[in-house]
């Protein structure tokens, strides 16, 4: 007779959160910012590599050519191509994300994404014109979030896309762990532990008369550690010959098998 397993009840919590997130998204912009970095995620890992990073590409082309029309000082042929051009860079994250969680699906693996695409959007924005690639900041629509704006006042807007990028990573991994306790403890704890700290921080900023609100901070300092670290850790993980990379991977252990 076949053993009845019972459901999932964090996975089935967890689908019934998210889909009412993703409704609300479609709505409003700001929160839509969070869940189409869930949606590009999930997306891309579902499909091989390079179609992956195709099919998002394509999507985000087909969705950003008529919410941005009016907003752009381009027109005809030259709209056309600097959309498209945006759509590949703003899909480049992914890509070297997906490349990364090929080989390894730890909780390690989460950080190729915040880390990519935080220096993606610096290299980006320093290099093109605003016309092109300013539709694709993902700061900007988050003015009015109260409990991270302190947090950017102070660490630089590149902070904001690190914790969309990073969120949206750490949802599709303890998603493919199908939210399992014990698959996803510590690593889902350290998230949250980050998160927390974050958050009381902002909290402390906002109430210190000192702070002065509104105001984002355009240093790099955060985009260049991005940089490192994510030249790092696609390193460890895509460059080191295997027996290199096992050395690697079993000297950082602790953190690679959360």
């Amino acid at each position: 007779m076949p053993t009845r397993t019972s459901p999932n009840r964090w996975l089935q919590g967890a689908t019934v959160a998210i889909i009412g997130i993703f409704v609300l998204g479609f709505v409003f912009s700001p929160v839509g910012m969070w869940t189409g970095a869930i949606l590009g995620a999930w997306l891309i890992g579902t499909q091989r590599v390079w179609r992956g990073f195709l099919w998002l590409a394509s999507i985000t082309f087909i969705l950003s050519v008529p919410s941005n029309w009016r907003s752009s000082p381009l027109t005809g042929i030259d709209y056309l191509g600097g959309m498209m051009l945006a759509a590949l860079i703003g899909s480049l994250p992914y890509l070297l994300y997906r490349l990364v969680t090929v080989r390894r699906q730890g909780f390690l693996s989460t950080l190729a994404l915040p880390f990519w695409g935080v220096t993606v959007q610096m290299l980006a924005q320093r290099c093109l014109p605003a016309s092109i690639f300013n539709h694709y900041s993902l700061a900007q629509p988050q003015n009015a979030n109260v409990s991270l704006l302190p947090i950017a006042t102070v660490l630089g807007a590149g902070s904001i896309p690190f914790l969309i990028y990073w969120t949206a990573a750490v949802i599709i991994w303890m998603w493919n762990n199908e939210f399992q306790g014990k698959k996803i403890a510590a690593g889902a704890s350290i998230f949250a532990a980050v998160w927390a700290s974050l958050l009381g921080y902002g909290f402390f900023l906002r109430i210190s008369p000192a702070y002065t609100p509104h105001v984002l901070v355009t240093g790099t300092t955060l985009a260049w550690t991005c940089l490192a670290g994510s030249l790092i850790l696609t390193a460890g993980i895509l460059i080191l010959p295997g027996r290199k990379r096992k050395l690697w991977a079993d000297k950082t252990q602790t953190i690679a098998l959360l």
